[in-house]
């Protein structure tokens, strides 16, 4: 109890503080050399036996990159791996053979009940990195034997206090074991292997499990989490144990103001808010197609390709006329169509081979995009290889991205995207070339993983389909998109054909069926038209609501300029618009209203119905 008080007393001394002479930049990692760990608080738990709740300290295990790997100080709750409640099947140890951590109950329930206990409301959630794991997980038999975040290499000896904890009286009232005499709790690695001898179970510290333990409720749960300090203050504190960091969300930079824009021969459709719009309540997402930033292997070296256009005018040069938007908006989309790698022999037999420099990342930084994503008919131009060197080169950049390629196969890539987004968690999810027979069940799977699972608010399905330089859809491509919303997608986004085709909306749902190039150096002769694709969601009760679909009317930009830009005339606009109004009638399908040629918006009722723009 006496620990309780001091740290709320602690918490609450602190926080009337600022520091002024650190940064949460400085925050560190184990180093023995200056003392050995830091700590910070982050989010509150139950500490007391009773449930009164106390901030939690965290360890600093490391920081790489301006991400810091966080260990809770104290054993926080006891829970079991799997929640098997016949007393029959704990009698006979009759659990579930899974091989994977993540599918246990243990992991769904971090993620899930204690995540929002933790940090449910509070503005350092966004901060927090989704991880294969989750984004809350246990240590690794890896990490928690590796001494450069200070625990010994030795995980044999159980004693071994770098891998013990105290247990909060919360927890101890949930049965933990607990050793007498040394008064500590073991605690728990998330791999090691099951019944079957196959890895990715959960071990005592001592390297140990019986298959009983699979069920026991005492396990404690001391969890790790890895956080951005690049959207954190550091608001007051020393970093010791008895007077740790304490830190606090960076207010979101202030947006420019709402402005009518016309007059100087731009548009104000995607800067201004709905009618009613709340900065606060409103969430603007942006999409558009084909991002090829940089050329084909045969046109990279001549004078006026993409490669060299970048290279001589800078990072921010290519979206340059139109990226004001992308940092108005909430969060930007778009599918990099180019392979960020060096391996330049490694082609494959395509035509063209898209291949960018890994510094070309920046690009995508500077024009104000937020994800990718990266499946698509030239994500595998210079072979696996290639493909693995574009993701790294976005992991090393912080840059989030999404993909799922070869599903089931030996050179699976399955990556699903997450974002949280004012308090809204967007999933993401993309294949290449999906097929309604082979690739519905693998979608659907996905979609209920990111809605049920991972707690998404809003699922973006991204489709890599159709055929190039047409400006309609394939049947086939109703039936699957109309399939998809109907198992929980919210957003269908297409790209491939390289042109615009006409979006429809299903139950409410927009169904942007080719959102056309954006920047592309080796296209020739197709239709340059192209847009920037908003939706905006109200948020009403924690849900987001979509409201309204506004499109910036571009073109792509000319060989040796590239650059997309806004189209001002207004026979240009409306000409741009009706190319995403369909002549077709498409059953359960809705189609843009005519008012859409003329405004470039449409608004949608609470029951999913298109009404024209005031």
């Amino acid at each position: 109890m006496r620990r309780f008080w001091h740290i709320m007393a602690t918490f609450a001394a602190l926080a009337l503080l600022l520091c002024s002479a650190a940064g949460a930049e400085d925050v560190r990692g184990y180093d023995k050399s200056q003392g050995g760990y830091e700590y910070v608080l982050l989010g509150e738990y139950p500490y007391e036996e009773d449930g009164a709740t106390a901030p939690v300290v965290w360890r600093v295990l490391s920081v790489q990159e301006g991400r810091a790997l966080l260990l809770s100080e104290m054993i926080l709750d006891t829970k079991q791996v799997t929640f098997v409640e016949d007393e029959k099947d704990r009698t006979n140890h009759n659990y579930p053979d899974l091989t994977d951590f993540r599918d246990s109950d243990l992991s769904k329930w971090l993620n899930g009940e204690m995540l929002d206990t933790l940090l449910g409301g509070d503005p350092l959630l966004g901060a927090v990195i989704e991880t294969e794991q989750g984004r809350l997980w246990l240590l690794s038999y890896e990490q928690m034997s590796d001494t450069k975040m200070g625990f010994d290499k030795s995980v044999w000896n159980h004693n071994m206090r770098s891998r013990r904890a105290v247990a909060t009286p919360y927890a101890k009232a949930g049965g933990i074991l607990v050793d007498r005499s040394l008064g500590t709790s073991p605690w728990w690695s998330g791999t090691l292997r099951n019944k079957t001898g196959k890895k990715g179970w959960i071990a005592g510290v001592d390297g140990h499990i019986s298959v009983g333990f699979f069920g026991r409720t005492n396990v404690g749960v001391r969890p790790a989490l890895t956080i951005d300090l690049t959207l954190c203050k550091l608001l007051s504190g020393a970093g010791t144990q008895d007077d740790p960091f304490v830190l606090g969300a960076k207010t979101a930079a202030s947006r420019p103001a709402f402005a009518l824009l016309a007059s100087a021969g731009a548009s104000d459709v995607a800067l201004r808010p709905s009618s009613g719009g709340d900065a606060e309540t409103e969430v603007v997402l942006s999409f558009v197609g084909d991002l090829s930033i940089g050329d084909a292997t045969q046109s990279r070296q001549t004078a006026n390709s993409l490669t060299n256009v970048i290279n001589q005018n800078g990072y921010a040069y290519p979206f340059s006329l139109v990226d004001q938007y992308f940092h108005a908006d909430d969060y930007t989309f778009g599918n990099l169509e180019v392979n960020f790698t060096t391996q330049e022999r490694l082609k494959s037999k395509n035509k063209y081979n898209m291949i960018g420099q890994p510094d070309f990342v920046n690009v995508l930084i500077e024009g104000g995009f937020d994800v990718v994503n990266t499946v698509n008919n030239h994500c595998m131009d210079f072979t696996e290889a290639g493909y693995q060197d574009t993701l790294k080169t976005l992991d090393d950049a912080g840059f989030n991205h999404f993909g799922t390629i070869y599903p089931g196969m030996p050179r699976e890539s399955d990556i699903l995207g997450v974002a949280d987004v004012k308090g809204i968690r967007i999933g993401m999810v993309g294949f290449s070339y999906p097929d309604e027979k082979r690739d519905l069940k693998k979608y659907v799977a996905r979609i209920e993983k990111l809605k049920n699972e991972m707690g998404c608010d809003l699922v973006v399905c991204s489709m890599h389909w159709g055929r190039e330089e047409h400006m309609t859809s394939m049947n086939t491509q109703y039936s699957f998109a109309k399939k998809l919303v109907d198992a929980g997608a919210d957003i269908i986004w297409g790209h491939h054909p390289h042109v615009l085709q006409p979006v429809m909306f299903y139950q409410g749902k927009p169904l942007m069926f080719s959102t056309g190039n954006f920047i592309f150096g080796t296209m020739g002769n197709v239709d340059p038209s192209t847009g920037i694709f908003q939706l905006v969601y109200h948020v009403e009760d924690g849900k987001p609501v979509l409201t309204q679909m506004r499109v910036v009317p571009c073109q792509t930009g000319k060989k040796g300029d590239y650059r997309p830009y806004e189209l001002t005339d207004p026979a240009e606009r409306t000409a741009c618009w009706k190319k995403m109004i369909s002549k077709k009638k498409i059953s359960k399908l809705d189609n843009l209203p005519a008012s859409f040629a003329e405004t470039g918006i449409v608004n949608i009722a609470a029951d999913g119905t298109l009404l024209d723009a005031e």
